[in-house]
């Protein structure tokens, strides 16, 4: 999310928290991961995310025949952006990547990105883009994509709970007229002020909804300790009480915002929404759809944004739009709110069926699988 106009500078105290922080923690990490190897012969080792791309690299210099997996939870971004980082630092992260032999992504796209970050800044590198396997110094690395999902029984055993059943008893106020829902961690990636802007432009539209729509935004703290982000939610708030001056009456509020960590509240939200909002910047695969998908109980639509990597799967089910476009997120919004029944059931039907078979422990398997079959590769005879 760097504006590259006037985005961070990469000055001295980058490269000295890059040296001293981030390659140190990188390194320790790696250590210790080979320490709890032992003796195994070919571990496998499984590194996870933007915090730890440097593991690969150094488990392969310390063990050259562990199996190892990195897997990489965010989206990958475009290769012209990630090369905006100064030369050193990229290449130290590709090349650390490439150490291992499987890079899992979220998505295809994804995968697509990866691969031309390496074959633009990875000297020496040469891609097979039919196969996705980079060829580098003597090794071969796959890179796959394996969407995350959800444990839909473990949700719904939430779902039955005490405790997210009293959710549900308060939220049933709300739902006397249409529920538009989001829930998300409180950042500018999430995009939440253009969706109160997307419901502002709906509610001047179409003022037969005053008084009969709420839409509740369950937002999460997340990461306070950055200016950027403390600043992101007072404007989350200041939008959500100006919108809700300009239109409230007769003890309707438009727009009800919960700060705050309940997982019950979200699960109970869930069940009850006409409409769920995603209209995420960026987003790697986006949970929230899926638990939706699962767990609603009203034949609820979601509007999902082309940004989440989760549209690569449920798009096809889905109301989809542009995340800066909020005049497109307003009438996709009013689109949704107007869907016959019959075709609600068989968009929330397949989005249902869908999460379940692609479920978090099928997720895990296929993972699995893979290198189950480089680790029998790697133990077999000369």
């Amino acid at each position: 999310l760097w504006d590259p106009a006037r985005g961070p500078v990469v000055d001295q105290e980058t490269y000295r928290a890059w040296s001293h922080g981030y390659r140190a923690a990188n390194r320790q990490l790696a250590q210790l991961a080979v320490r709890a190897a032992g003796d195994v012969r070919a571990p496998i080792i499984w590194s996870h995310d933007y915090q730890t791309y440097l593991v690969p690299g150094t488990v392969r210099a310390l063990r050259p025949d562990a199996v190892i997996e990195h897997f990489i939870h965010v989206p990958w971004p475009d290769a012209r952006y990630f090369g905006l980082l100064p030369p050193t630092l990229r290449r130290t992260i590709l090349a650390s990547l490439v150490a291992a032999d499987l890079i899992g992504v979220q998505t295809q796209a994804d995968a697509v990105r990866l691969l031309q970050s390496i074959e633009l800044y990875l000297p020496g590198t040469r891609i097979d883009i039919a196969s996705q396997a980079i060829h580098y110094r003597g090794r071969t690395a796959w890179v796959r994509h394996y969407p995350v999902s959800v444990d839909a029984d473990a949700l719904r055993r939430i779902a039955r709970s005490r405790e997210t059943r009293q959710r549900l008893e308060w939220l049933r106020p709300l739902l006397q007229g249409r529920l538009l829902l989001r829930i998300d961690r409180c950042e500018p990636a999430k995009n939440i002020v253009r969706g109160f802007l997307a419901f502002e432009n709906l509610l001047q539209r179409r003022p037969d909804l005053h008084g009969r729509i709420t839409f509740l935004a369950l937002l999460v703290p997340s990461r306070m300790q950055i200016d950027e982000y403390r600043a992101y939610r007072d404007e989350v708030f200041a939008e959500a009480g100006r919108i809700n001056a300009r239109f409230e009456r007769d003890g309707w509020q438009p727009i009800r915002v919960l700060y705050g960590h309940d997982y019950a509240r979200a699960v109970a939200a869930l069940q009850v929404y006409d409409v769920l909002l995603v209209n995420s910047l960026a987003d790697g695969m986006n949970l929230v759809a899926k638990e939706g998908a699962v767990l609603n109980r009203r034949r609820g639509v979601v509007v999902l944004s082309e940004a989440a990597g989760a549209i690569e799967e449920l798009g096809p089910w889905t109301v989809n739009v542009a995340p800066t476009d909020v005049l497109a997120t307003s009438h996709a919004i009013e689109s949704a709110l107007a869907m016959p029944l019959d075709e609600r059931v068989r968009r929330s039907a397949a989005l249902r069926t869908l999460v379940e078979r692609r479920s978090g422990r099928a997720w895990l398997e296929r993972q699995l699988d893979e290198l189950g079959h480089i680790l029998e590769h790697r133990l077999a005879p000369a």
